[in-house]
């Protein structure tokens, strides 16, 4: 008796632990509190491949053996729900990319909603803005009647890729500015040592040549000017050849 109260104990302990640990990461994660009260929380940043965040990725898990077990057994047991996702915009080169994972909750009720997430870009210490490449947002809730994406995902190949830390702004789908977050850089690289040439410059390639002869910035027809908290357009880089 006294070996099984002291194995329930161990195992409570343990499980306890683990909640500890686990409510402690997440508080680790940058948030940041939205005019309506939710939060809005930077789930995962890194640079490779695409690697999808998924909430509760043990549901995903469980379906899978659900869905391998005996018909006889499996419509006995509930189902967990599938995926759905959307994504826009392309990469313009095959390889890695920055992806940012965010997802936006309710402190009051301890659900998730969402995202509201539609566009996004990186800021330099410059001021140089960066626009991601895709977006896209994942939910685990399809056809049980929420709306909307639970997951936001941003991608970026051009980025602040020699600072260790840059800034993440993140709009909605009326280019509203919703917040933005300083995020750690997990793709740094080293100072590159560019030597500049005065203008105009020639480059040839065999009979053939080719002259920059000016370069300039063409802001908005607003003067480079916000309305509001409003998203502008990145200033245009134009070439005379």
């Amino acid at each position: 008796m006294r070996a099984t109260s002291a194995k329930v104990l161990s195992i409570t302990a343990i499980l306890i632990g683990g909640l500890i640990a686990f409510l402690a990461l997440q508080e680790r994660k940058p948030t940041l509190k939205l005019n309506d009260g939710s939060i809005l929380r930077l789930e995962k940043i890194d640079y490779g491949k695409k690697q999808p965040f998924r909430l509760d990725a043990w549901r995903v898990r469980f379906q899978w053996v659900i869905d391998r077990l005996p018909a006889w057994l499996s419509r006995h047991l509930p189902s967990l729900g599938g995926e759905a996702s959307w994504g826009g915009g392309e990469l313009p080169m095959p390889g890695n990319a920055l992806y940012a994972w965010l997802t936006r909750y309710d402190p009051r009720s301890g659900r998730y909603l969402d995202t509201g997430l539609y566009w996004a870009e990186t800021v330099d210490k410059h001021g140089c803005r960066f626009i991601a490449a895709q977006c896209g947002g994942t939910t685990r809730h399809q056809g049980a009647g929420v709306r909307g994406y639970e997951v936001g995902w941003f991608a970026f190949q051009a980025f602040p890729r020699r600072q260790k830390r840059f800034r993440l702004r993140l709009y909605d789908a009326q280019q509203k500015l919703l917040g933005e977050f300083v995020v750690p850089n997990p793709a740094l690289t080293g100072e590159t040592k560019w030597k500049t040439e005065p203008l105009p410059i020639t480059k040839t390639d065999g009979d053939l040549s080719f002259t920059l002869a000016s370069l300039a910035l063409l802001s908005d027809s607003n003067g480079g000017k916000t309305n509001g908290d409003r998203r502008k357009p990145p200033p245009l880089i134009t070439p005379v050849l």
